[in-house]
């Protein structure tokens, strides 16, 4: 475990306790791989039984106080609501309510960050979101035209 997942671990835990009084028992640390979300609880399903594993955080917004803050209570709303055999989906009004007192976002704001926009080059359809500028080979499923990074 790195120093940046330690202190991740001891923030995440200390937010936890003063949102929801629970310590949580599962590993925090950053995920240079994940692009499409902020953050995820990662869980095994076994016979109907849901095991939370672990929480994951972008590494993209570990310099983001705030982002950094919002998406461990997000995550952590998700954990509360698992444990306590309730529906964690972001649909479910107990997660909405969860959301609206703690002050998150159900869907994170990518304001701030360096969200990438890749179109369709004939309709310029939105065809990917992504947080790195990587290239994306292919054909859209709209036009079967090239995909092409649209520059802000």
């Amino acid at each position: 475990m790195t120093s940046a997942d330690r202190d991740l671990s001891t923030r995440a835990r200390e937010l936890s306790l003063s949102a929801f009084g629970v310590f949580p028992d599962i590993p925090f640390s950053f995920n240079s791989r994940l692009k499409r979300v902020l953050g995820r609880l990662v869980y095994s399903k076994n016979r109907g039984t849901l095991t939370p594993l672990r929480i994951e955080i972008s590494s993209s917004i570990s310099c983001n106080e705030e982002l950094l803050k919002r998406t461990l209570l997000h995550e952590l709303s998700h954990f509360y609501l698992m444990k306590n055999d309730r529906d964690f989906s972001h649909s479910s009004p107990e997660f909405k309510k969860l959301s609206e007192e703690l002050g998150f976002d159900i869907v994170a704001e990518y304001e701030g960050l360096p969200v990438h926009r890749w179109v369709c080059s004939a309709c310029k359809k939105t065809v990917a979101l992504s947080f790195n500028r990587r290239e994306k080979k292919g054909l859209s499923s709209c036009c079967k035209a090239p995909i092409e990074l649209q520059e802000k």
